[in-house]
């Protein structure tokens, strides 16, 4: 329903524009405010870092670790320095990497505009036209075929979630939000 309202939003505006030309209308409203609000945010170099308690296969503390430089209207995450992939399944793929930053991205700067409620935030990639992203080939969020992966990376995409959160707490404090419970509870009922 929001994103019917938000095409037809569009469509008003744009007279006879194709779909595919409303589409990059939209993309492009996203990168642009995402650009004006990190254009808002102080200058510098920040870092955060957590860590998933085991693999459950002999290896503990597997950390995650971000570095974030803030600069005229353009964010980089690092994330090379977050630990190697494991030999239990909690290894991430870079597109739940890059999931994760979007929303925990568009979540801080939705927070920090005063109209939020009301101003249509468009969740496409847009949101990261000013975002770099560094990964790690054969790390716990880059894995090599083969390593085994998390089931739906719930325990490290919640975690990666709070690390991203956490480096913008510290870029933006005013913001900032407390970390999430650490995992969550799931239960699978073949028939």
């Amino acid at each position: 329903r929001h994103g019917r309202q938000a095409l037809d939003s569009y469509a008003a505006t744009q007279g006879s524009a194709t779909m595919a030309e409303l589409a990059q209308a939209i993309h492009a409203q996203a990168a642009a405010q995402v650009q004006a609000a990190l254009r808002t945010l102080p200058r510098g170099i920040f870092a955060f870092a957590d860590s998933l308690d085991d693999d459950g296969c002999g290896h503990a503390d597997v950390a995650l670790r971000a570095t974030f430089f803030v600069q005229d209207g353009a964010l980089s995450i690092d994330l090379r320095d977050s630990a190697d992939q494991t030999m239990g399944p909690l290894n991430c793929t870079p597109p739940v990497a890059l999931a994760v930053v979007r929303e925990a991205l568009r979540r801080r700067l939705v927070r920090r505009q005063p109209d939020a409620c009301t101003e249509f935030w468009p969740q496409n990639e847009g949101l990261l036209a000013p975002v770099t992203l560094r990964l790690r080939p054969g790390s716990l969020l880059a894995p090599l075929p083969g390593a085994p992966l998390a089931l739906g990376c719930d325990e490290t995409a919640a975690r990666l979630f709070d690390v991203i959160d956490g480096g913008l707490s510290q870029i933006d404090p005013a913001h900032a939000q407390a970390a999430g419970a650490g995992t969550r509870g799931a239960i699978y009922v073949c028939a």
